[in-house]
């Protein structure tokens, strides 16, 4: 993950601090409302990480979490609430067979 600088004038962008490397291929990066950290959601394996963003717009670390995210099947997109207490991962759902096939189990 990288972050850039953009020229005011001409719009170019130029590397602003060192990247990141991510540990498998990224599908789907948002900021927190303030800017202060980076959410990359990953779909496979499916997985949400947080990321610093340092005062002055440069990558910092990964923020360690308490315990375990359980980012579902094939996480896909991560968003914040307007308040920024809340991250939300959409995954894809699995249906999975059930005993009698009348029924459908999820």
């Amino acid at each position: 993950m990288s972050a850039f600088r953009i020229d005011p004038d001409s719009g170019a962008l130029a590397p602003h601090g060192k990247p990141i490397r991510l540990p498998t291929r990224p599908i789907h990066i948002t900021t927190d409302i303030p800017s202060r950290h980076a959410l990359v959601a990953f779909n496979n394996p499916s997985a949400l990480r947080v990321y610093t963003i340092n005062g002055d717009a440069t990558l910092g670390e990964e923020v360690p979490q308490r315990g375990p995210i359980d980012a579902g099947i094939y996480g896909h997109q991560v968003r914040l609430t307007a308040n920024n207490r809340l991250a939300i991962i959409v995954a894809r759902a699995t249906i999975r067979p059930a005993p009698n096939p009348r029924i459908r189990v999820r």
